[in-house]
């Protein structure tokens, strides 16, 4: 009880020492020859050391068709201040003192890659000084940022992107920019639904440019692609699918072009709706949409047989079926080779013929010895081409859908899935320009 009394007694007797004239006294004190507009070293001759650390709170949109970023910030600046130093013991223990940023020397920080120019702004905030000179302001604002997207992975694409951090006004003679051991501060970063910054990948640079110090600081971000993946990707490999099913459909159904042309009409929607999400001037051209471009191109020509094999279907049966079409049957039902006939007829052996005498001979031959030759088997001559098949025109119509079928369930099932497994696994991280 006693401790806490004694404790009770020292905490009053402290706050009785900082008065509120300690205070004023300390700052009129200070700013009785203070110049804001100079920058505080005694020696105009050095340089003066800005330590920046960057306190990140969320990332808010990565805006792709503008080439920029949306970042929620505090840039915390640190520096040492000659002019505002004080004993604490003249002034009753005060050791810490917030002036307003109007008053005293600021840094005017600038986002040099901003997509419009702003300096952070600092007027309404204070600074916060010690006794020793060391002086430290936070200010926090939304920045917008550029951002050079690379598009061909789209939508399973990664994006590398930066913010540069330049004092405006200064040469790096009289001032510089360093960063702190803790670089970015993530601590009360909010988690984007869309995208993922790579905390653990943060980076910084210092490069000094045209005489002005630059600081970057560079991070890395991944798209979710699962909803692309749910309203995009899947609705049009499903669409891509149905283009060979026009094949299987009957020509008396009347409904085979009207089914192609709606195919059609929804990959060009497709394209223009993902033509919407991407930037003008895409570079390269992203990989999902010269694939749907590419089926596009596949539903037209679909398109345009459909209506020639209508045409073959309808044709007259008068008209006759030439060679060509006739192997089209052929390779339909798996036959790859043409129908063959005997020519040879069967024939006796010296039927209708005188006889001949002959000379015994100590060689005879025996396969004709008294024998018929029609009781040998005779031999196959090779007719050439001819065919004797009556194939008609809906035939050669059936053989050709059903070759276009396969034909477009390879073209289209196959390459799909090459295609989404390619962008996924492919997609890395491009080197930003800065």
């Amino acid at each position: 009880m006693i401790f806490r009394v004694i404790v009770w007694v020292l905490m009053v007797s402290l706050v009785d020492a900082q008065s509120y004239e300690n205070v004023t006294s300390l700052k009129n004190a200070i700013l009785m020859s203070y110049d804001g507009n100079v920058v505080p070293m005694k020696n105009q001759s050095e340089v003066l050391n800005i330590n920046l650390t960057l306190n990140l709170f969320s990332l808010l949109e990565m805006d792709q068709v503008r080439g920029a970023a949306i970042y929620d910030i505090e840039l915390k600046c640190e520096w040492y201040d000659e002019i505002i130093q004080w004993d604490p013991a003249n002034y009753n223990g005060i050791s810490q003192l917030h002036l307003s940023s109007k008053d005293v020397w600021t840094p005017p920080m600038v986002i040099s890659n901003a997509l419009e120019f702003s300096k952070l702004d600092q007027s309404w905030m204070n600074v916060m000084y010690e006794s020793n000179g060391h002086a430290s302001i936070a200010p926090g604002t939304t920045v917008v940022a550029t951002c050079s997207f690379n598009m061909k992975y789209w939508p399973f694409d990664k994006q590398q992107c930066h913010m540069s951090f330049v004092v405006f006004g200064y040469f790096n003679s009289d001032v510089t920019l360093s960063v702190s051991e803790q670089a970015v501060n993530t601590i009360y970063f909010v988690k984007n639904s869309e995208w993922t910054l790579l905390t653990e990948s943060i980076t910084y640079d210092i490069v000094d440019s045209c005489n002005i110090t630059v600081v970057n600081f560079n991070f890395k971000i991944v798209r979710q692609a699962s909803f692309y993946l749910l309203t995009v990707i899947l609705p049009i490999n499903g669409i891509v699918a149905l283009t060979s099913l026009v094949f299987l459909l009957p020509n008396e159904s009347g409904e085979r072009v009207s089914y192609s042309i709606t195919i059609m009409l929804s990959l060009a929607v497709f394209l223009t709706v993902t033509a919407d999400s991407l930037p003008k001037t895409a570079d390269p051209a992203p990989l999902l949409c010269v694939y749907i471009l590419c089926s596009l191109v596949i539903c037209i020509v679909g398109l345009f047989l459909v209506i020639l094999n209508m045409k073959i279907y309808y044709r007259s049966e008068s008209m006759p079926v030439s060679s060509w079409y006739k192997s089209l049957v052929r390779i339909s039902r798996l036959k790859f080779r043409p129908r063959r006939r005997n020519k040879v007829q069967n024939i006796r052996l010296n039927e209708d013929l005188p006889p001949t005498p002959k000379k015994k001979t100590t060689k005879e031959c025996n396969w004709t010895s008294g024998k018929d030759i029609s009781q040998l088997e005779p031999p196959l001559v090779d007719e050439g081409d001819e065919i004797n098949e009556n194939v008609s025109w809906k035939e050669v119509s059936e053989a050709i859908d059903k070759i276009m079928f396969y034909s477009l369930v390879i073209v289209t099932y196959i390459p799909s899935i090459i295609v989404i497994v390619y962008i996924a696994m492919a997609s890395d991280f491009q080197t930003e320009e800065k």
